[in-house]
């Protein structure tokens, strides 16, 4: 029936949707968790965008904007 393989698709794509979701969320958080405890260890700033790019392989104005995001948050 062409409705159910439609639904049984849809409820693929939820899920792969989900996943990726998820895992970009992980992401940030780590990328959160990363900075503040560099940050808690009276580290640099340069420390934590070179960490970023070291263990998140982002580039160095991404790694500065994620540091200036969460260096003061809590």
């Amino acid at each position: 029936d062409i409705r159910r393989e439609g639904r049984a698709e849809g409820r693929r794509e939820g899920r792969a949707e989900g996943r990726r979701e998820g895992r970009l969320e992980e992401r940030e958080a780590g990328i959160h968790v990363l900075v503040k405890t560099i940050q808690s260890l009276s580290a640099s700033k340069d420390t934590a965008v070179q960490q970023l790019t070291i263990r998140y392989a982002l580039d160095a104005e991404t790694a500065r904007q994620k540091v200036e995001q969460y260096w003061l948050s809590n």
